[in-house]
Formats: C-alpha cells, structure tokens, sequence
C-alpha cells in the first residue's frame, strides 16, 4: 500500500515539475520577447520554435531531478537533512 501511494506521488511530483519548467520556459519567451523590457537587436524567433525546444529539455530536466535524487523517498529523514541535501546535494 505504501509502495502504490510512493508511486502515485512520484507521478505527481514529476508532472508538476513538469508543468512548472513549460510555464517557467513560455515565461521567460515573454520577458524576452513580449514585454518590451529587452531590446530585441536579433530578432524575435516563432514561438513554435521555442516550444519544439522545450519538448527537447522537458527530459532532460526529468533526467536531471532524478539523477541528483529530488525524488527520492525522504520519510524519517529530519527536516535540517532534507534542506541541507537539497541545498548541497
């Protein structure tokens, strides 16, 4: 039972990263792009492009949360562990 809820929450852990890098991903396209804080001295690129991008890196960063172990169980560590982990790996 524990092992079925682990799983679903890893699933849920990993679709929320993943949601939160595409709207950090299209943010960061307006900033750049859209708001006019930025001069834009090479162009604009389609927005299509950016995204066909974003479909690249999308598990390169799923790669990269697991490999440096975000998803990783961390029941009975202490909260101080669990920050310093995060923080210094």
């Amino acid at each position: 039972m524990l092992k079925e809820k682990r799983r679903l929450f890893e699933v849920l852990f990993v679709v929320s990263d993943f949601i939160t890098v595409s709207l950090a991903w299209c943010f960061a396209f307006w900033v750049r792009f859209e708001s006019g804080w930025f001069p834009l001295d090479k162009g604009r690129p389609d927005f299509d492009d950016y995204i066909s991008v974003l479909l690249l890196l999308i598990p390169v960063w799923g790669l990269t949360f697991r490999a440096v172990g975000l998803y990783r169980p961390m029941r009975g560590v202490r909260e101080w562990k669990e920050r310093m982990l995060l923080i210094y790996g």
